[in-house]
């Protein structure tokens, strides 16, 4: 039996155990023996914390903005952080276009305005005897056309009677 005991010591593996625990006695040994337990006494008083962090923040309330028509920007009147209302104007694009638009459309306007007024006024002489001129023409022409038409008629006729005479009483 002494001889399985020896052997049995002599192996290295229980060595290494027999190590482990005895250095795992030693540590629980002078670790109970340094705790302290220590008493607070808790006091009101004001309590401020402060935290610092990385990382990315989200808004709780997304709130979708952007412009009827394009263009660039000229102003901004509110900054990062800024409280508003509604109804406050955020920013501004530039309306040089929009302006010359208007510009443009007034003009438009003004023109219609002076041509109706000059209608309702009635018109001049001038406007008057370059009417009539054109009206005395245009009816030279109609007649013109239209005695055309008749001596084209009858000249179709003269044609047909001629060629009925001649050419058809020749198969009678």
């Amino acid at each position: 039996m002494k001889n399985n005991l020896t052997s049995f010591i002599k192996k290295p593996l229980v060595y290494t155990i027999l190590i482990l625990i005895v250095i795992g006695l030693v540590y629980m040994y002078i670790t109970k023996s340094s705790v302290v337990n220590k008493t607070l006494v808790v006091q009101p008083s004001v309590f401020v914390q402060e935290v610092a962090v990385t990382g990315k923040v989200v808004a709780a309330e997304d709130v979708s903005m952007g412009f009827e028509v394009s263009g660039r920007v000229s102003q901004v009147n509110v900054k990062v952080g800024d409280k508003t209302t509604e109804g406050k104007v955020l920013a501004a694009l530039s309306s040089g276009d929009a302006y010359a638009n208007v510009l443009q459309r007034q003009a438009i306007l003004d023109s219609e305005i002076a041509k109706y007024e000059q209608v309702k006024r009635g018109s001049r002489q001038e406007d008057l005897a370059l009417a009539e001129s054109d009206r005395a023409g245009t009816e030279t022409t109609y007649k013109q056309n239209m005695q055309a038409l008749v001596d084209q008629i009858k000249d179709s006729y003269s044609k047909i009677d001629d060629i009925t005479r001649t050419k058809v009483d020749q198969l009678y």
